[in-house]
């Protein structure tokens, strides 16, 4: 394993061995399970016509540590949840347009006006 268990971060190399030794890392399988549960999950839901970010999230909770604990390391959940984040603002970007916001500045400004009188 390279986490080391006190603070739980990675680390580059075993301490306790003075010559490498070639381990077999098993983070790659499940971090490519993540993501093929994750497209899974968002394709299924965009199916049924629901938002896809309901099936990322649901794919999500069912491989994680409330789930079945296929990821079950918090350094490698607070890894994959800052991506997640990142993805969800890049998405909320490319669905955002100025349209929408002058219809939601207007209706703003129409509720503060009859909110004051």
């Amino acid at each position: 394993m390279n986490i080391r268990k006190q603070d739980n971060v990675f680390i580059i190399s075993n301490l306790k061995s003075k010559y490498p030794v070639l381990q077999l890392d098993l983070r790659l399988i499940s971090d490519l399970l993540v993501i093929v549960s994750a497209t899974c999950g968002g394709i299924a839901f965009a199916c049924l016509g629901q938002p896809v970010i309901t099936g990322y999230l649901l794919a999500g909770s069912i491989i994680g540590p409330g789930g079945f604990s296929f990821v079950n390391e918090m350094v490698q959940v607070e890894t994959v949840a800052q991506f997640g984040v990142i993805f969800l603002l890049f998405a909320l970007g490319l669905e955002f347009s100025t349209a929408k916001a002058n219809i939601v500045c207007h209706l703003h400004c129409w509720m503060i006006f009859s909110a004051s009188k």
